[in-house]
């Protein structure tokens, strides 16, 4: 982990609060607007399972939506997120659409902040909070977080496990970790599986280098499991939940299942390739910060002793994950949310790149003029993106 610069990015620390608030505030008054916002069939389907929720009880097996007839019921994913928002809805004698929303709301915000920790393993704090504003100004954030879906759930249990993840490989590490790891992919595997994808590129990023620093792969193996037990263990007992999930699901729902909307057709298709290039480019960061993403690859694969076969994951990770879940991307924009972080940790590099130049007097007011463009065409962006 870097070391935190000596003198304190106040300025910086207030720009980023100040257009965190400009992304944030616009959004409020959508939280009590039924039909505002993407995928409005999937976000009215998840509202009412919670409003049925909130008025008969809450039955995690039997999740009621309003397009199955009575007394049909559909389990595409395990409904704690709905759960949860009924509950906090009576709790506080509220509408379940706006507790749901600004429920999400508040899970975006947590993940900031535990993304914000997650970059500290990498960069400095003030590298590491632009990623958490680079992850809060993202398009496709902008429109889910005041969503009723259940996918930042998803995102930020997935968070929590990298978190706890880099945690664990440590030198020394403190078991503490096991728990909120294990809990974490637990969530993930029940909700949405296929966001594990990230975690599982950086596992095996670490493992393979064990087999290639040992002499015999038997070896590298043999010495990973030993002193990973606290990470392959959970991993495994998290893997038996997800397919007895799956499993069960399947014969519970009395609709399609969660691996319906799997297959790889949509490769087939050139508008595939067409859709998913400009929805990386314009939805999942903003163009201004593309320069900084790929700037972030090159200062990881040389700077990360610890964790370099990182910067391959972060680089080829958009492409991995459309070409595995190719047919469930192509329609619905809100499974790219998982690849929204780890684009934003990429671009940190960037930035913590700009930010060591700036050590040097000659390269100060280069730095300065950066990082205020990058800024600047943030805040003309997010203009631009509530404008339109």
């Amino acid at each position: 982990m870097h070391q935190t610069f000596s003198k304190p990015h106040w300025f910086l620390l207030v720009c980023i609060l100040l257009l965190s608030g400009i992304a944030i505030v616009p959004r409020l008054p959508l939280l009590t607007e039924p039909f505002v916002g993407s995928h409005l069939f999937r976000q009215l389907q998840t509202l009412s399972t919670i409003e049925a929720y909130a008025n008969q009880g809450v039955d995690l097996l039997r999740p009621r939506t309003n397009y199955m007839a009575y007394p049909g019921h559909l389990l595409l994913e395990f409904p704690l997120f709905q759960a949860i928002a009924a509950s906090l809805s009576n709790f506080l004698k509220q509408e379940p659409l706006v507790v749901t929303r600004t429920l999400n709301l508040l899970i975006g915000l947590l993940s900031a902040g535990v993304l914000y920790g997650i970059a500290r393993h990498y960069y400095d704090s003030s590298a590491a909070l632009i990623v958490a504003f680079a992850f809060l100004i993202t398009p496709l954030n902008l429109m889910y977080h005041v969503s009723t879906l259940t996918d930042p759930t998803a995102v930020l249990a997935v968070l929590v496990a990298t978190n706890a993840y880099l945690h664990l490989t440590k030198p020394h590490a403190s078991f503490r970790w096991v728990w909120p790891f294990f809990a974490a992919l637990v969530v993930s595997v029940l909700i949405k599986p296929l966001y594990l994808l990230p975690l599982a590129l950086m596992v095996m990023a670490e493992f393979s280098t064990a087999l290639i620093k040992e002499k015999s792969m038997w070896c590298g193996f043999a010495g990973w499991l030993n002193h990973r037990k606290a990470v392959w263990i959970p991993l495994t007992f998290a893997l038996v939940v997800m397919i007895g999930w799956l499993n069960a699901s399947s014969l519970l729902s009395s609709g399609q299942d969660v691996t319906s909307h799997l297959g790889w057709s949509a490769l087939r298709n050139p508008s595939f390739y067409i859709t998913i290039t400009l929805r990386y480019l314009f939805y999942i960061q903003t163009p201004i910060a593309l320069l900084f993403t790929m700037l972030g690859w090159i200062w990881l694969r040389g700077n990360t002793p610890n964790n370099r076969m990182h910067w391959w994951v972060f680089a080829l990770l958009p492409c991995i994950y459309y070409l595995l879940f190719a047919n469930i991307n192509r329609p619905h924009d809100y499974y790219s949310l998982i690849l929204v972080p780890f684009v934003a940790l990429a671009s940190g590099g960037g930035m913590q790149w700009l930010l060591e130049t700036a050590r040097t007097h000659a390269n100060k007011v280069t730095a300065a003029i950066a990082i205020t463009s990058f800024l600047l065409g943030s805040f003309l962006y997010l203009c631009n993106y509530w404008l339109t």
